[in-house]
């Protein structure tokens, strides 16, 4: 019996515990307060009123104009998530062509004999000014893509 008595005395004590006041007071500072336990003297209790929000035709338009939003910006990341992964291929593929470029450059620096095979497949030498004309191409291609 004693349990069932706490039980109905919580129960009753419930409504009062949850209506708590609310009190505003100006400290001496002058500053604006507000709390369960007044401090000082000239406290005054606060009506509070719970807010209630309805779902009305403006909340459910406004929700739905939230969610295009939403969708409409979840769109824009995708495409400059997209836009980001094709600027760095591009880059990689800049990378390597400039890589290229280097070694084709430290071959011609090295010197040597370059040729190219005709349509017999006899080998045909480059002459020393199509060697020189050869590596300006390259260096003027490094330069403009390359640095």
């Amino acid at each position: 019996m004693p349990r069932m008595t706490k039980t109905l005395l919580a129960l009753a004590l419930l409504p009062a515990l949850a209506s708590a006041e609310i009190y505003r007071w100006v400290d001496s500072e002058g500053r604006v307060h507000f709390g369960e336990r007044p401090q000082g003297t000239g406290a005054q209790a606060v009506d509070v009123k719970p807010q209630v929000v309805e779902n009305d035709a403006a909340t459910r338009e406004s929700q739905e104009r939230m969610r295009q939003i939403l969708k409409a910006r979840e769109g824009e990341r995708a495409d400059q998530r997209q836009r980001q992964a094709e600027t760095a291929a591009q880059n990689a593929q800049q990378q390597e062509r400039c890589s290229e470029l280097r070694g084709e450059l430290e071959n011609i620096a090295r010197g040597g004999n370059f040729y190219r095979y005709d349509e017999s497949g006899q080998r045909q030498y480059y002459s020393q000014e199509e060697i020189a004309a050869a590596k300006q191409r390259m260096q003027d291609n490094y330069q403009r893509y390359c640095q």
